[in-house]
């Protein structure tokens, strides 16, 4: 598929751009992300999140009692013993009241699915800084709150995100990918023993490692990630017999799966979506009992192969909520 008119001149920004750095810079992933971990959760959008509860718990997820955000957005999620998390989003308002909560209520009336992936760095306002001096669009740090359940006290804020503008302005570039960046202003969590239950995981979850995206072009979004920052791994990924290549993001990964086999699920995929989040790969400590924990509930048989990170079943999008999940065990 030829790429668009803004596509190619994204390319050629970028290829610009590389050339007129030092190489070692445009591999200089720590300038993103500071010293922050780096992929840190995936936000899935659900139409019921009460359901949506229960068909996690029925993979063999803990997931935690949740909360709400500005503009009628809850959410809930699973925490893993890694840092990272599974958020599922829901607006329970007819009428959202911030521009976010509008768009996670747009993109559940077309379908369910993850629709971003945040990274954590450990400053907004030095992330901000090193995109714009890289020429890519992004907004300033933006800070934000989050209410548990039942919290009546307006809380402080908890965190600074930094996104990428939708429009660029002249000279400088976007992404289509649905990446943003998080400063959290403190991780310590306020109630340790609640903390310790909730990331053990029935199914053995021990984080997310990797983010798939399903792309028209994966070699254009590749030179739009080592032109912001990120570091190429040196290694091809496979998820759904497709091949792809992956960068580093922090402790994780990001793999771009191209839409070129029309009878492969990335491009089915992309006919009612845009670019974005396919599937995410998470690790587990014990691949049999992930597996049982699974199977079981489902009434289904799923097979194990060889992944790219190591033994893996894969969990259809169908049983969470448009999202594809591999299990692995390193």
């Amino acid at each position: 598929m030829k790429i668009s008119a803004a596509r190619a001149y994204l390319a050629v920004a970028i290829t610009c751009l590389c050339m007129e750095t030092t190489a070692s810079m445009c591999q200089s992933e720590p300038g993103v992300l500071g010293n922050g971990h780096g992929l840190d959760h995936v936000g899935v959008v659900v139409r019921d999140l009460s359901q949506a509860r229960q068909d996690f718990a029925a993979l063999g997820f803990n997931l935690s009692p949740g909360g709400s955000f500005p503009g009628g957005l809850k959410n809930c999620g699973a925490d893993f013993a890694n840092g990272t998390y599974i958020e599922l989003l829901s607006v329970a308002e007819p009428h959202p009241g911030t521009a976010l909560a509008a768009g996670i209520k747009a993109f559940g009336e077309q379908h369910e699915g993850a629709m971003f992936a945040g990274l954590d760095v450990s400053s907004a306002k030095e992330t901000y800084a090193f995109l714009r001096g890289r020429h890519f669009e992004a907004t300033d740090p933006n800070p934000s709150h989050w209410s548990k359940e039942g919290e009546t006290k307006p809380p402080p804020t908890r965190w600074f995100t930094v996104h990428f503008a939708e429009k660029p302005g002249a000279g400088m570039v976007s992404f289509v990918l649905p990446l943003f960046f998080i400063e959290y202003l403190n991780d310590k969590p306020s109630d340790q023993k609640a903390h310790d239950a909730a990331i053990r995981q029935p199914n053995t979850a021990l984080g997310i490692h990797a983010v798939w995206f399903a792309v028209h072009d994966s070699q254009a979004e590749l030179r739009l990630l080592t032109g912001a920052g990120f570091a190429e791994s040196g290694r091809t990924v496979k998820l759904f017999d497709v091949q792809g290549p992956e960068v580093r993001a922090g402790n994780g990964v990001l793999a771009l799966l191209d839409s070129g086999d029309k009878r492969r699920e990335p491009a089915r995929y992309l006919v009612n979506h845009e670019e974005g989040i396919i599937a995410i790969s998470v690790q587990v400590s014990d691949l049999q009992a992930a597996k049982d924990s699974v199977e079981s509930p489902l009434h289904t048989k799923l097979k194990t192969y060889k992944g790219s990170f190591g033994d893996s079943f894969l969990i259809p999008a169908s049983y969470a909520h448009g999202l594809w999940i591999e299990m692995f065990e390193q």
